[in-house]
């Protein structure tokens, strides 16, 4: 059974299929269910084996959003109907990785009672495989494009040698529309009188044998000229082996037909190269351009062989199909150079990137050269390296670089890095800028670092590193650089200490910030802010100034009114004025223009209301009990007016006859981030059956609105005098100072 299991596990590895199971306890509530992994789904979903306890939840949320309502769509429908699922979704590992899976289930229901009681499925990986889909797709169209753009003709013929496909290449060398010729004209219709000979002993052993090649014949083309040809044939047999069709490569001879005698196979020369190698040996005939001999690497590499290129129509038309990438028209310069000025001996390297037969792509370095015989190209002779592994980290290491300089020229910071034992110290280019120094400079990149330092931080920067260092901890300072020219810059650096096996410091590595230009817009807006500030409190004390004037003018005409309500009323007037007045002095004197004490815009305004009732206040106590508190400005001004309000009315009318008592202000913020304030007495009391809430007075209508205003709460309650309790939410939330 164990040995069941391991190979169970060892097969699941390998092929990235992982099982799962489900106990089905609950259907409505999938957090009850228990949930089984085997190692593999595991590492699927990018956790080690067992590291992590396995959930619903974990599962759902490992799907991408997009796909989480499908998917679990599909497991309540098999739960409905009690049947399969299978889904393909994408998932998300926790170190950010994208992969697509495949999940195959089915339900295990009681026989007895038909209910589902377990969930039994598998889930694969199929991330590879989707990605190979896609470049295959890719492929198709590159193959399609190769096919009408190759630097040889393709055509296809029916059984009674119609044309029924034709590459563009050919088209252009026989100076036809694709409409004049698909379906319409015939091989025949376009040979010459030798052609048609070749044609007629050649075809029939194309459909007894399979396949001709290396026919060389004649067409003419539209205008009457004559083309000369060399051709490659294939036949299509139906299941019953019944000729139905033929696919032929063409190439053009014009220029090569003298050369013809001169190009014969050579096998002999690559029996001199050894059959043993990593690297894929090759020989190609320079007349034919098919392969004339390859060593047993080749299909060990590619998983092709020389049959396969045969079958697939010869070495051009599989190079077509193979070669993903690279530069088809150099090599062919290249070639065409060498056949008219052959260079024997002369090595060439070429990079491409190949299409293997599982559908890999690997990076292949061809090195090769020509081999010429009295001075005349008969073949090109090469080795093929599978340099993949080098493409990608070359090709990353670039990146990476690139991305890395960049990155500090924008953010003006450059890398160093020191070793400490040799004394050596390396800086990026940025650093080179940022120093304003030159590569090379003499005498070291200490020493420039060290008369760069401003004078007066230099000491601050050498202790900043030897604390460093002996205490073993990374470091991050702001100092300045003096410019030869008297500027001076602004840099930070950070940088870390790294040590060997007995604790001594081997290495340091850090970076060097300019930090000049924000500096400078540091400095700019504090200088702004300063000015503002200044500004700001001279409105607030011209402001306190104007209601003084206010107040003095309404006492003024207080002292020519005999009438005492309309003496009280102005009285009262004057009071709200000067609560106002109060709090712009108080934000005047404040180093915070935003928002306020409170507690001491509120002890002020009752010390005044105290002091201007004069003899009728007393005989009776304010007991302030206020936390210091600061709140917006603009709620400042109504509970302001509020206190005023509330201890006004206290004051004139709790303690008739000179009778005393107290009266008590409290403030203080709410854990739900409110701020309550309450202002009692102990005095006589509302007049029985007065509703507050419906009186015409002007104190008690201007409370209800400030608190309106306040969107906050007012409670009015009496028990051996008046309480008023008044709660609001502070708009920045409350600050206790």
């Amino acid at each position: 059974m164990r040995r069941t299991e391991t190979h169970l596990a060892a097969a699941q590895r390998i092929a990235h299929v992982g099982s799962w199971e489900a106990e089905l306890r609950s259907l409505d509530d999938f957090s009850q269910n228990s949930l089984w992994w085997s190692d593999e789904t595991f590492r699927i979903f990018g956790y080690e084996p067992g590291a992590v306890k396995v959930t619903h939840e974990l599962f759902s949320n490992a799907i991408v959003p997009e796909d989480r309502a499908r998917v679990w769509a599909e497991v309540q429908a098999a739960l409905r109907e009690h049947k399969r699922y299978e889904v393909e979704h994408r998932i998300l590992r926790p170190d950010g990785a994208a992969r697509i899976v495949h999940e195959y289930a089915e339900v295990i229901s009681d026989p007895v009672t038909g209910q589902a009681t377990r969930f039994i499925g598998t889930v694969q990986d199929i991330t590879e495989r989707k990605q190979a889909e896609e470049l295959l797709k890719e492929s198709s169209r590159v193959i399609q494009d190769l096919y009408d753009n190759a630097p040889c003709g393709y055509h296809s013929l029916d059984k009674e040698g119609v044309f029924i496909r034709i590459n563009d290449t050919e088209l252009k060398w026989i100076g036809y529309d694709r409409d004049e010729v698909v379906g319409k004209m015939k091989l025949t219709d376009l040979l010459t009188p030798a052609g048609l000979q070749v044609y007629e002993r050649t075809f029939p052993v194309l459909k007894e044998r399979g396949w001709v090649s290396d026919i060389e014949t004649e067409l003419i083309r539209k205008d009457g000229t004559v083309l000369p040809v060399l051709l490659n044939s294939t036949a299509i047999q139906d299941d019953k082996g019944n000729f139905v069709a033929s696919r032929t490569t063409l190439f053009d001879i014009t220029d090569r037909r003298r050369a013809e005698l001169a190009l014969r196979e050579s096998e002999q020369k690559f029996q001199r190269i050894a059959a043993h190698i990593e690297a894929a040996i090759y020989s190609v005939d320079a007349r034919t351009h098919e392969f004339r001999y390859l060593s047993p690497a080749f299909e060990k590499m590619f998983g092709y062989t020389l049959e396969d290129i045969q079958v697939m129509g010869g070495r051009v038309a599989f190079l077509s199909r193979v070669i993903y990438k690279g530069k088809f028209d150099e090599q062919k310069k290249r070639f065409e150079q060498l056949r008219l000025q052959p260079a024997d001996g002369t090595a060439i390297r070429d990079e491409e990137w190949w299409r293997c037969k599982d559908g890999t792509l690997k990076c292949i370095e061809d090195r090769w050269m020509p081999v010429c015989e009295e001075g005349r190209l008969v073949s090109t002779d090469g080795v093929l390296s599978d340099v993949t592994e080098r493409k990608r980290v070359e090709e990353a290491l670039r990146t990476s670089e690139a991305c890395l300089i960049e990155a500090q020229r924008i953010g003006h910071i450059g890398s160093w890095e020191a070793d400490l034992v040799t004394s050596k110290l390396i800086w990026t280019d940025e650093i080179y800028r940022i120093f304003e120094v030159d590569h090379g400079v003499p005498g070291g990149l200490y020493e420039v670092f060290r008369k760069a330092v401003h004078p007066e931080d230099r000491g601050m920067v050498q202790q900043t590193f030897d604390d460093s260092v002996n205490n073993k901890t990374p470091y991050d300072i702001t100092h300045r650089l003096l410019m030869p020219d008297g500027r001076v810059k602004h840099v930070r650096e950070r940088a870390e200490t790294f040590y060997d096996s007995q604790g001594r410091p081997i290495r340091s590595a850090g970076t060097v910030q300019d930090i000049t230009e924000q500096k400078r817009a540091e400095d700019a807006i504090r200088a702004s802010l300063k000015e503002k500030t200044v500004l700001l409190k001279e409105v607030h004390h011209r402001v306190k100034n104007n209601l003084q004037i206010v107040i003095s003018l309404l006492n003024l005409q207080a002292v020519r009114i005999k009438n005492p309500e309309a003496l009280d009323a102005m009285q009262e007037t004057a009071n709200r004025v000067r609560s106002m007045a109060l709090l712009h002095e108080t934000l005047y004197l404040s180093q915070s223009l935003a928002r306020v004490n409170f507690a001491s815009y509120i002890e002020n305004i009752c010390s005044h209301l105290f002091r201007s009732y004069g003899q009728k206040a007393a005989h009776i106590k304010l007991e302030p009990h206020l936390e210091n508190i600061a709140i917006d400005l603009d709620q400042t001004v109504s509970c302001g007016l509020i206190i005023n309000e509330l201890v006004s009315n206290a004051l004139k009318h709790a303690f008739p006859d000179g009778r005393s008592g107290r009266i008590a202000v409290e403030l203080q913020a709410t854990q739900e981030g409110q701020i309550a304030l309450k202002v009692a007495d102990d005095g006589v009391g509302l007049p029985p059956g007065l509703d507050v809430h419906q009186t015409e007075t002007l104190g008690h209508q201007l409370v209800f609105m400030l608190v309106e205003k306040l969107r906050g709460t007012v409670d009015v309650t009496q028990n051996h005098g008046t309480v008023f309790r008044i709660a609001f939410q502070a708009k920045y939330g409350e600050e206790r100072l």
